[in-house]
């Protein structure tokens, strides 16, 4: 096996004891993502650039959780370019609340970051 391979594995086990680490915090988020589902309230998502990835793995698709919305705004995607526009608008000062905002997020819903 690689120094790189090995190195990777590393990475994967530190983060997976972080979280074993942590069951009161996973079960605290399990529960508030089971209470929204149950109340028949929506679960969004939302992560800027890269992190939008995994809020669009999450969102609805064929067998899945329909009630998963994902919060997004295309210039904090990856197929936007010059694609350092992502970075200039994570910056942008109150880009969160304009977001929430304009979207259908309620207050009992529950919202990933």
């Amino acid at each position: 096996m690689s120094q790189a391979l090995k190195q990777y594995y590393s990475q994967i086990r530190q983060k997976l004891a972080f979280l074993e680490q942590r069951p009161d915090e996973l079960t605290r988020a399990a529960e508030i993502m089971s209470h929204s589902i149950m109340g028949q309230r929506n679960i969004f998502v939302f992560g800027a650039s890269h992190a939008g990835i995994l809020a669009e793995e999450m969102s609805y698709r064929a067998g899945g959780l329909a009630i998963v919305n994902p919060l997004f705004t295309p210039a904090l995607m990856l197929n936007v370019r010059p694609l350092t526009l992502t970075s200039a608008v994570e910056n942008v000062e109150h880009l969160g609340r304009v977001l929430v905002e304009q979207s259908p997020l309620r207050a009992e819903d529950t919202l990933l970051i």
